[in-house]
């Protein structure tokens, strides 16, 4: 299964006025399936890092089955 990742931005009214939220999102290319990872109005490396960490840790446990294939700590890449 081939997925992608990308970013699109969404503009939000608030109270303090108009907002752009940044909005981290993969999608199955095969299904068209969308899995919104994060979203923030200020998309820094720390978020970008915990975002990483989150998807990462447990990939079941968090509905991210699309991610199963990715290698988790203290797994191979390759076999032997």
């Amino acid at each position: 299964m081939i997925t992608a990742c990308d970013f699109f931005t969404a503009e939000v009214f608030t109270p303090t006025g108009l907002i752009t939220f940044y909005v981290l999102f993969f999608i199955q290319i095969g299904t068209r399936k969308v899995h919104i990872a994060g979203v923030t109005p200020h998309p820094n490396e720390e978020w970008m890092k915990q975002i990483a960490r989150n998807l990462t840790m447990d990939v079941t446990v968090r509905n991210y089955p699309f991610l199963t294939g990715l290698p988790r700590r203290g797994e191979s890449k390759s076999e032997g």
